[in-house]
């Protein structure tokens, strides 16, 4: 039986190939417009025990990364992909910035003299 199949399903697709092209169309003007909104969505994730900070932010004109430390890590240091940003003890440190979209992973450690303190990053679309 499954011959008879096979043969059956071969003959089909010769006679599918063998049937006679379809005329030529004839020449339409045809416009497709489209417009759509995409949202904005950045996000930072930042594992300093891990070494890592990841930054993901879609906006076309770019965004900044900043760091916000408690009172204890007031004069601790952030090295990002090997730069060096001292913490402000006054208000939020720019880590890093991007003039376009990107996604990007870099290296992060913190340089302290204590154990204790928070760190809160923040990621803001230019």
């Amino acid at each position: 039986m499954k011959p008879t199949i096979a043969l059956t399903a071969l003959a089909a697709t010769a006679f599918v190939s063998t049937a006679a092209p379809a005329a030529p169309a004839a020449p339409a003007d045809f416009t497709l417009g489209m417009a759509g909104n995409v949202p904005t969505l950045c996000r930072v994730d930042a594992r300093p025990d891990a070494g890592t900070l990841e930054e993901n932010c879609n906006s076309a004109r770019g965004y900044a990364v900043y760091a916000e430390a408690s009172p204890e890590l007031a004069g601790a240091t952030l090295v990002v992909d090997g730069r060096e940003v001292p913490l402000s003890a006054s208000g939020p440190t720019l880590v890093s910035r991007s003039d376009h979209a990107d996604v990007a992973v870099r290296s992060l450690e913190l340089r302290r003299s204590t154990p204790a303190g928070s760190l809160t990053f923040r990621i803001v679309p230019l």
